[in-house]
C-alpha cells in the first residue's frame, strides 16, 4: 500500500484506495484524514530520504488538490521515523495549508530516540492531529496514555506553545483504557490550552 511503490500498477491501486477514502470523508464531511507516511528506516542508502519523497509528490499533489477541494486536511502518521524530518520532508515537496503531519506517539516512543516534545516542537505548525496512547517504548500496545513511559506533561508544555494546538485522538483497543484517556488528557491538559 504504498504510494512510493515502483510499480506502476500498485501504485494506481493504493492510488484508487486512498481517494476512495478520501471521497468517504468528503462524504462524512470529516476534516482529517490519516494515511501512515511508511518510511523504512532500515533502508540506509544516502539518498533514500531524497528518493523517497521524489518518489511520491506527484501522487501527494493529486491527494491534496482533492482535499483542498473538499475542506479535507490530509496528516501523514509517522510509523517507523527516527525523527520528524523525513515527514517535514514530504510535506515541503508539497506545499499546502491541507497537507499536514499527525504525531502518534506511542510510534514515536518507540521508533525514536527523541522525546515526544521534540516531536511536538519540530514539527510545530505542520502538526495538525495526534495519536496518543502509551507503551513501553518496546510493544505497540496502544495502552491509556496514563500508562508507559511517554512523558506527556512535556508534551503538553510543547503543545501549548504552538499557535494552533493540534487535534488529539485517544488511540487505544479498549474501552476502559480510552475512559482511562480521556480521564487522563483532561487531567493533564488542565492548565494547557487543550
Amino acid at each position: 500500500t504504498l504510494p512510493n511503490t515502483l510499480d506502476r500498477r500498485i501504485r494506481e491501486v493504493v492510488r484508487d484506495r486512498y481517494l476512495a477514502s478520501l471521497e468517504v470523508a468528503a462524504t462524512l464531511r470529516a476534516s482529517v484524514v490519516v494515511f501512515h507516511a511508511h518510511f523504512n528506516p532500515l533502508i540506509r542508502h544516502p539518498l533514500y530520504v531524497n528518493t523517497w519523497v521524489e518518489r511520491q509528490v506527484d501522487f501527494w499533489r493529486e491527494m491534496v488538490a482533492f482535499a483542498e477541494k473538499e475542506n479535507i486536511t490530509i496528516a501523514m502518521e509517522n510509523t517507523w521515523e527516527p525523527n520528524p524530518d523525513v515527514i517535514q520532508s514530504l510535506l515541503r515537496a508539497v506545499p499546502s495549508p491541507r497537507f499536514k503531519a499527525c504525531l502518534d506517539t506511542g510510534h514515536a516512543n518507540i521508533n525514536s530516540k527523541l522525546p515526544i516534545e521534540a516531536w511536538v516542537e519540530k514539527l510545530g505548525g505542520d502538526l495538525a492531529h495526534v495519536h496518543m496512547h502509551g507503551n513501553d517504548g518496546e510493544t505497540d500496545d496502544h495502552l491509556s496514555p496514563a500508562r508507559g513511559n511517554i512523558k506527556f506533561d512535556n508534551f503538553f508544555k510543547a503543545g501549548d506553545a504552538l499557535a494552533s494546538p493540534p487535534n488529539i485522538t485517544i488511540e487505544v483497543a479498549q474501552r476502559d483504557a480510552a475512559e482511562e484517556g480521556v480521564r487522563f488528557v483532561r487531567s493533564a491538559s488542565r492548565n494547557s490550552a487543550y
